[in-house]
């Protein structure tokens, strides 16, 4: 039975592309039809983005802190390089962060990235 199935997909396949590069007929009016290839998105109310917003902003933040205890993990155990990287991550998720420019910074020093140290403290 599964070949009658394949079979039959294989043809309902076939149909899909005839409409779609064909303007003859409309078999497959629901495939043709810009209308239905066309999905709005429900619209949103005032309070859920205030919401969505809030929770975006507060899990930018624990992210940040996140890439910050791993780069603090990383320095401890002398690995500089990988801990610039997980401060750099958290630099980007937020700036703002206390302390996760100076890590940075600190970082790049202690890894012997001596250009990113400077582009870095140029940039503060």
């Amino acid at each position: 039975m599964q070949p009658d199935l394949k079979t039959a997909a294989f043809k309902r396949d076939e149909a899909k592309i005839q409409a779609f590069t064909s303007n003859e007929g409309n078999k497959l009016t629901e495939l043709v039809s810009p209308e239905s290839l066309v999905v709005e998105a429900p619209a949103r109310d005032v309070k859920t983005r205030a919401v969505l917003r809030s929770d975006g902003d507060f899990y930018e933040k624990v992210i940040a802190a996140a890439h910050n205890n791993i780069g603090l993990l990383r320095a401890e155990r002398q690995d500089f390089r990988f801990a610039a990287e997980q401060f750099r991550l958290a630099v980007n998720w937020d700036p703002q962060l206390e302390g996760v420019t100076f890590n940075l910074g600190l970082a790049y020093y202690k890894a012997e990235q001596y250009r990113d140290a400077y582009s870095h403290w140029k940039n503060c």
